[in-house]
């Protein structure tokens, strides 16, 4: 399926935020990974936003990082609100 500007644009703030969240944490892909139940390529996958996550994965990520989707969905979402133009560098958004 191809997806649209405005979805690709939530889906690399996603994956830059799952990345912030993870490195927040102290946490490697490999220890996500393990306590996700997912293989650490998937993660990496995910991270650069060549992958998007199902809803199921999204929630084990968001359990291993101690939070909850609403928390992530709404980063994401006052992520793009505060910048009409999102700058990124390739697949990963520039965070401030």
């Amino acid at each position: 399926m191809r997806l649209n500007e405005k979805t690709t644009t939530y889906c690399r703030v996603l994956a830059c935020e799952l990345r912030h969240r993870r490195e927040t944490a102290g946490l490697s892909m490999n220890q996500l990974a393990e306590g996700a139940g997912l293989s650490q390529p998937m993660i990496g996958f995910i991270e650069k936003g060549t992958c998007v996550p199902t809803a199921a994965s999204l929630f084990r990520i968001a359990s291993v990082l101690g939070c909850s989707l609403a928390e992530i969905f709404g980063a994401v979402e006052k992520e793009i609100a505060s910048n009409k133009k999102i700058a990124t560098t390739g697949m990963h958004t520039k965070r401030r």
